[in-house]
């Protein structure tokens, strides 16, 4: 049996472990890749390489910025700050029709900027605006898509942990795939915010006006609320990132550092908000962690199959246009997203996709938003969209899932011509970077 061969079994045997067995992504690629070392070289040289993948991950000074950036955005979470950015952009364009929806969804935007984490984004923006739109009498199909489909901007916006993870596994600059985020990012809230603009002229009813502020009222908020420390936190965090002040870590560990300095001067911060903050710190990163480890020993696994390297060779022999492949591969991982979180998505087929796509001559700073995007996507998808769970719950079930799952159809084509739009124009997201490099 070739090598080739070898690797595609493995490649089914993975999928059988996780959808049929319900083993755990990490485990998965991690068994797989090391019984299929062992087959193609020999067990005790698997042994040494499961061993040096994992020490090699777990020592990797980037994941540091991992832990640092869901440290910031579990404070920012828990200290209220996602709570003056809503209210201040409630206050500004909650009067217009369909405005408090538009708000959640802006306020996802900025709130991404110092979380990195859609499931947090996703309900600590729920929490906040979800009562509020009830109230208001917006239809709950519409409430519980702008809150869902905003909790992608979590993630779409740097920092971002799907993109940290990308770039600690491909060895792609960080710094230049959170530049390559931001135009990604700022589109796809535009396109979300023009759903929700569309959906209200077709039918006003499912979106009744908010009240009226003053212009006073509007000025007063912007000071009062936090939104000037968030603004400062940004900049300090990404600003000095992208100047070349900091590194990765060190820009995660002092925007953690400035959001506990912020909640302190604003007295909201306790022992209780800390404890939690690190203790879910600690289980969101290894999870990350140990999925990175997971990865990389398939990754290794499917490199000596020379798998992805014959596709690569087939698909540049059989003369189709590298477009048709790339579409293929977005397909392949959609279609995983509806049964699969979206970070076990994206390491789940990094080790198979990134050096086929790469060796057609794509730049890995344009993939990588593409396909932090694509794992925000299966965030929202049924069955197992687990940012519509989320809304589920905050609703405490008085909305029922179907009306979730047809209220998010609309942002889920917008999403996807967004995607499409980035993929046919890869300028838009590698202009930044190669501004800055």
């Amino acid at each position: 049996m070739t090598s080739v061969y070898v690797g595609l079994i493995g490649v089914i045997v993975l999928l059988a472990f996780m959808l049929l067995l319900r083993l755990p992504i990490a485990v998965s690629m991690g068994l797989v890749g090391f019984l299929g070392f062992s087959y193609l070289v020999s067990f005790k040289a698997a042994l040494g390489m499961a061993s040096s993948e994992i020490f090699t991950t777990f020592s990797d000074y980037y994941l540091g910025a991992v832990i640092m950036f869901i440290l910031m955005g579990y404070l920012s979470y828990h200290t209220g700050l996602s709570n003056d950015i809503y209210d201040a952009l409630r206050v500004l364009i909650g009067h217009v029709r369909g405005g408090i929806a538009i708000a959640t969804i802006g306020a996802s935007a900025v709130f991404g900027a110092i979380c990195g984490s859609t499931i947090a984004t996703t309900a600590s923006m729920g929490t906040l605006s979800l009562p509020e739109m009830d109230k208001l009498k917006y239809h709950p199909g519409l409430s519980s898509a702008a809150v869902a489909a905003g909790g992608i901007l979590g993630t779409m916006i740097p920092p971002s942990i799907p993109a940290i993870a990308y770039g600690i596994y491909t060895e792609t600059s960080i710094k230049a795939v959170f530049l390559g985020l931001i135009a990604p990012g700022i589109i796809l809230a535009i396109a979300l915010s023009l759903t929700v603009v569309i959906l209200t002229i077709r039918d006003p009813n499912i979106a009744p006006r908010g009240a009226k502020t003053t212009f006073r009222e509007k000025i007063q908020v912007l000071y009062s609320s936090g939104i000037v420390e968030v603004a400062i936190l940004m900049v300090a965090v990404l600003g000095g990132l992208f100047a070349g002040i900091f590194t990765p870590t060190e820009s995660g560990a002092i925007g953690a550092f400035c959001v506990l300095v912020i909640s302190i001067a604003r007295r909201k911060f306790n022992n209780k908000v800390f404890v939690t903050s690190l203790f879910e710190t600690g289980k969101t990163s290894a999870m990350v962690f140990i999925i990175l480890a997971g990865a990389n020993i398939f990754g290794t696994f499917s490199s000596v199959s020379r798998l992805p390297a014959t596709i690569t060779a087939g698909v540049s022999d059989m003369g189709i246009h590298p477009i048709f492949i790339i579409l293929l591969v977005f397909l392949v991982q959609i279609i995983f997203g509806f049964f699969m979180d979206g970070i076990a998505v994206l390491m789940l087929t990094l080790p198979i996709c990134f050096p086929i796509i790469t060796g057609l001559g794509y730049d890995p700073v344009w993939l990588g938003p593409l396909l932090v995007l694509i794992a925000g996507l299966g965030m929202i998808t049924p069955p197992v969209g687990i940012c519509l769970f989320i809304v589920h719950d905050i609703y405490k079930g008085k909305v029922g899932y179907p009306i979730i799952f047809k209220g998010i159809a609309p942002f889920v084509f917008s999403i996807l011509i967004t995607l499409f739009i980035l993929t046919v124009y890869p300028s838009i997201t590698t202009f930044l970077p190669n501004l800055l490099r």
